[in-house]
């Protein structure tokens, strides 16, 4: 299921309903900072989905990972790291499966996601210095969903955070005793069983700054709606502590799919916490 993620993502770019008044009207489109650019950003770097917000500055491929560098539309100077999250079989076989823990400047990875920022790296890199040579510009965020979020995660840490942090919408766990050193935001859903962390993942923790978590709150089961807490990443954000919330919801709050590749859809309900 995780490599169909890619061909989903793109729903969750679908305009909300009328019957969410506390939208902000400049939310979808309030420059390259509003969470929701930067969610699509994320998903620009999936195979299979192409937006007109973010331009490709560069490319950087190798074996089965991917990430690109992008520009926003009406601003060149905002630029931003994409890592691609999972769509396709190797994505699981060589990253998302491989629990086994890698260590790197002291410090102790999720093997599977080391490696997949790891065989990017040196693209990156190089991509970083030539924008820092030729144009005077730093990367303002690295970005990423799912696989990618957390392989922007250890990136940042590993090769430098952009000016403005690294943002993650439904990623796993990274890191062996975590201390929550990634300067960022991690968007996730409380019952996305990835964010969450499911079985193989129990040793690692997240490690960016701060969380914002998404409830799922069920008036009528057929029209679930969501709220959102933005906390500091402490002892219980970072553990992941929080108890859950729709579990008797309709199939938008309880299906997985949903709960995973909605992030798009979700913010449209925390425009009050930026």
């Amino acid at each position: 299921m995780f490599w169909l993620v890619g061909l989903a993502v793109a729903r969750g770019e679908e305009t909300p309903t009328a019957q969410d008044k506390t939208l902000p009207p400049t939310f979808y489109r309030e420059g390259p900072r509003s969470p929701y650019a930067l969610w699509i950003a994320a998903v620009e770097a999936y195979r299979s989905y192409n937006t007109t917000m973010w331009q490709r500055h560069a490319l950087c491929e190798s074996e089965n990972a991917r990430a690109e560098v992008l520009r926003f539309e009406d601003d060149n100077e905002s630029v931003v790291i994409a890592f691609s999250g999972t769509d396709e079989a190797e994505d699981w076989s060589e990253n998302n499966l491989d629990t086994t823990q890698q260590l790197a400047c002291g410090r102790a990875y999720h093997r599977g996601f080391w490696k997949y920022q790891d065989v990017l790296k040196d693209c990156l890199d190089d991509v970083r210095d030539q924008l820092r040579n030729e144009e005077s510009l730093e990367v303002s965020y690295i970005v990423g969903h799912s696989l990618g979020g957390s392989a922007g995660t250890i990136y940042a840490a590993e090769h430098g955070n952009a000016m403005y942090g690294t943002h993650t919408f439904g990623a796993a766990k990274t890191t062996v005793n975590a201390t929550c050193s990634v300067e960022g935001v991690r968007y996730h859903h409380v019952d996305d069983p990835v964010s969450q962390g499911i079985a193989g993942w129990a040793d690692f923790g997240h490690d960016i700054t701060r969380s914002v978590g998404i409830k799922s709150t069920c008036q009528e089961c057929d029209d679930p709606t969501y709220s959102c807490e933005s906390h500091a990443c402490d002892s219980i954000s970072c553990s992941d502590t929080d108890p859950g919330f729709g579990k008797n919801c309709s199939d938008i709050a309880d299906n997985f799919y949903t709960l995973h590749s909605y992030y798009g859809y979700f913010l449209s309900y925390c425009g009050g916490l930026w």
